[in-house]
């Protein structure tokens, strides 16, 4: 009752009944209502709104429900029979990635396509997107939710893995006896140590090394490592430098030119560099490139390297394009209403009349900040000269801003536009 939040409403299949006043007072627009309902009472179906119905049975279904003619405002209620509903939930939903490692970057994969029953759909006029965490860093598992607009009802939920980071086991470190505390390896964050791992004397040691939240070892285990390493006597070579192993498999890197780019409406590919050691591989040969599809709206991609020939093994890389700032103009103009009329009546000016509004890419509202108190501006930029007001120009300040979009931030303007009464 009175859930002015509320503007949808879809009763399941198998649904039957409906209690007395179940939806008065709400601010519901649509309701949606499957042939399986056969009884309501009385303003059931009654909302403060200008509503219509979809029905999926028969106009002689609905007639037959029990109380129905109690149920809702008949002048105001618009009803649509033998509706077909059409779920978002039954939509396929791609995205730019569902799996990537954590690489202390932010992440969010793009809704790269929105699919029902073949027919692609159109963002923010079939559908919007939202995000249970904007941009992820943390290993887990994160919601995106499909919402279904105009014709499409209900929602689609599908996820997203950001997966631990794989790090090497770190190797136990030969120090050079300084009469002082000295550490098993090189102190990180992304361990920590049991045993001996904080010793000053000379001798050979071992210690355990366990991992923090958020890392696994290069094997995908997580399992504490035992570490060796050793305090000698000062002048004994520490850590010398160790001959090439030739049975030893080469260290595979791969690198993007670049990694980070702002939307401009075009697709961005990054140029891969791959070395096995300080090798410099060959594409087409050594390996192979794949990009995802798209690759043009803001959000985090995914670039999967297939290595070929006598190396193996798959590798990823992710570049972000980052929204652009709006491109949205204002040109004030100076609007002009007639004192003859203002004398007797409000005069209301349309938002053409006092600005030129140019590339906008999201919804613009605007508030007003200084002028005349008898001239009014609405959010959607009405203007409105309350009766009465004198014959002179008067300056008009609103703040305008223009809604952030899925590839543009979000912008906000002073702008300063004048009514003329003569």
């Amino acid at each position: 009752y009175k859930c002015n939040g509320l503007t949808t409403i879809v009763l399941p299949n198998g649904f039957t009944s409906l209690g007395e006043e179940a939806f008065s007072g709400t601010s519901i627009e649509k309701f949606f209502i499957p042939a399986s309902l056969t009884s309501v009472q009385e303003s059931a179906l009654r909302s403060s709104a200008q509503n219509r119905i979809y029905y999926t049975g028969t106009e002689e279904q609905w007639n037959a429900i029990e109380n129905i003619d109690t149920a809702y405002n008949s002048s105001s209620t618009e009803i649509t029979y033998n509706y077909t509903p059409k779920y978002m939930s039954d939509a396929k939903v791609t995205l730019s990635f569902t799996e990537i490692e954590m690489d202390y970057e932010t992440h969010c994969p793009v809704v790269q396509k929105v699919t029902y029953n073949g027919e692609t759909l159109i963002p923010e006029q079939d559908y919007t997107v939202s995000y249970e965490d904007d941009y992820s860093s943390y290993p887990g598992t994160y919601r995106v939710t499909i919402k279904g607009l105009n014709d499409y009802i209900s929602e689609k939920v599908v996820t997203y893995t950001i997966t631990p980071m794989r790090i090497a086991v770190p190797k136990g470190k030969i120090r050079e006896y300084t009469g002082k505390y000295q550490y098993a390896v090189d102190d990180d964050y992304m361990y920590y140590f049991d045993g001996e791992y904080y010793e000053k004397a000379i001798g050979d040691y071992i210690c355990i090394v366990s991992l923090n939240e958020y890392y696994i070892w290069e094997d995908g285990t997580t399992e504490p490592k035992e570490i060796h390493w050793s305090i000698r006597e000062k002048g004994t070579p520490v850590d010398p430098d160790p001959q090439p192993d030739p049975d030893k498999d080469p260290v595979i890197t791969c690198s993007l030119a670049k990694a980070k780019y702002v939307y401009d409406g075009k697709a961005k590919t990054p140029q891969v560099t791959v070395k096995a050691d300080s090798e410099v591989l060959t594409k087409g040969t050594d390996y192979e490139v794949t990009y995802p599809a798209g690759r043009v709206n803001a959000g985090t991609y995914k670039v999967l390297i297939t290595l070929t020939g006598k190396h193996q093994g798959t590798k990823s890389l992710t570049f972000t394009i980052t929204k652009a700032a709006n491109p949205v103009r204002f040109t004030p103009k100076t609007g002009t209403v007639k004192y003859k009329k203002v004398k007797k009546v409000k005069v209301s000016l349309a938002l053409n009349k006092v600005l030129t509004v140019a590339k906008a890419t999201g919804k613009v509202t605007y508030k007003k900040t200084s002028g005349n108190k008898k001239i009014t501006v609405s959010s959607a930029g009405k203007v409105t000269v309350k009766k009465g007001l004198k014959k002179g120009t008067y300056k008009i300040t609103v703040k305008a801003t223009a809604a952030a979009t899925a590839n543009y931030k979000a912008a906000t303007k002073k702008v300063t536009f004048k009514v003329k009464v003569k």
